[in-house]
């Protein structure tokens, strides 16, 4: 391998891109986000271009970087920065893309939050996703626990009770259907 090129997770980088994105990722581990934001935005200005014409290559390293940036932004708490990051992901279909989009939406009370979560949650409906994988039964029940949350913040309170009392029989989620149960009976009491 030439001295200035580097392999990354499998694949073949720029010394420097493998050097700011390791980096980045590692102080994306330490909770140093702002620090790993310097680094992750290096690597984001050198593969905005060749994303566009060598996709192949370089999507794996671009995704992951842009999920790392918009990561940063939703622990920094600037939601629309998030936002632009974690839009980018969305036609992926990664369900931990789509998490993390759903989390910035939600915590800046954008209004497409519901709308978002209710468009994931038809892909189940529709077939599109299953619940078979650990990774799309994650999705699914981090999607109704969404739900019942907007739901509640909406003061759609019927519709809320009836999403939370679906969680209760998920093991995953029961403690918090339990909980957010409570908060609505004092919420209406």
């Amino acid at each position: 391998i030439p001295e200035e090129v580097a392999v990354l997770e499998g694949a073949m980088y720029s010394r420097d891109i493998a050097y700011e994105f390791g980096y980045g990722r590692l102080l994306v581990n330490n909770n140093r986000y702002v620090d790993a934001l310097l680094h992750l935005h290096k690597v984001y200005e050198i593969l905005r271009k060749p994303i566009i014409t060598d996709t192949a290559n370089v999507r794996g390293i671009f995704e992951e970087t842009c999920y790392n940036i918009g990561y940063c932004y939703n622990e920094l708490e600037d939601f629309d920065r998030a936002i632009a990051y974690l839009a980018i992901l969305q036609p992926s279909g990664k369900e931990l893309y789509i998490m993390e989009y759903i989390n910035a939406l939600v915590n800046s009370c954008d209004p497409r939050a519901l709308s978002t979560v209710k468009h994931h949650l038809s892909e189940y409906d529709k077939g599109k996703r299953n619940t078979n994988s650990r990774e799309g039964a994650a999705l699914y029940d981090y999607l109704l626990r969404r739900l019942a949350y907007l739901y509640i913040e909406y003061e759609a309170y019927d519709s809320a009770r009836s999403v939370l009392e679906h969680l209760k029989d998920i093991p995953s989620s029961r403690d918090f259907a339990i909980n957010e149960l409570q908060y609505l009976a004092q919420l209406t009491a």
